[in-house]
């Protein structure tokens, strides 16, 4: 028989090793050390300190997958849309860089690059004059910046 500590993770019973039981705790915990370890290589993720509450099962969720399900995500959207309504630049670079950076790995510069030579290339929405000049406040900066967007006669004026 089976019984959960307050942490809910399985524990032998009293006068048994428990050895055949998995110890979640552990599994947890490296599981967190490692995606931290992904997403800390990231100048734009937040770091784990060590004085963060381990157990707030939020705070590590945010942690997590803030950066890879959120923000990532909404930046290529965001992105896509920004450079041509009819081609989809994010997808051909991302492509591109599939075929020629197989075995390597892919820096930020490289995506950049790949960005601007389809922008530049006569399918851009002429809107930006750089895609890395564009891209680099919000890829480099922690966090989701504040966007002011105001209705004016004639357009919008957009303030971050």
């Amino acid at each position: 028989m089976l019984r959960r500590n307050r942490l809910g993770f399985q524990t032998p019973p009293d006068n048994e090793e428990g050895v055949s039981l998995i110890d979640m705790n552990t599994i947890f915990t490296t599981d967190v050390i490692q995606e931290s370890l992904l997403y800390d290589s990231y100048q734009s993720a937040q770091p784990l300190r060590l004085g963060n509450n381990i157990y707030d099962d939020n705070l590590i969720r945010l942690h997590t997958l803030g950066l890879l399900k959120m923000k990532a995500p909404a930046l290529l959207r965001m992105t896509r849309l920004v450079l041509s309504r009819q081609t989809d630049l994010v997808q051909s670079a991302a492509q591109g860089l599939l075929r020629s950076r197989s075995s390597q790995s892919v820096t930020t510069r490289n995506l950049y690059d790949g960005l601007n030579s389809g922008y530049g290339g006569g399918a851009g929405s002429g809107l930006i004059g750089s895609v890395e000049d564009f891209l680099r406040p919000w890829v480099e900066n922690s966090g989701y910046p504040l966007i002011t967007v105001e209705l004016r006669q004639g357009g919008l004026n957009i303030i971050q």
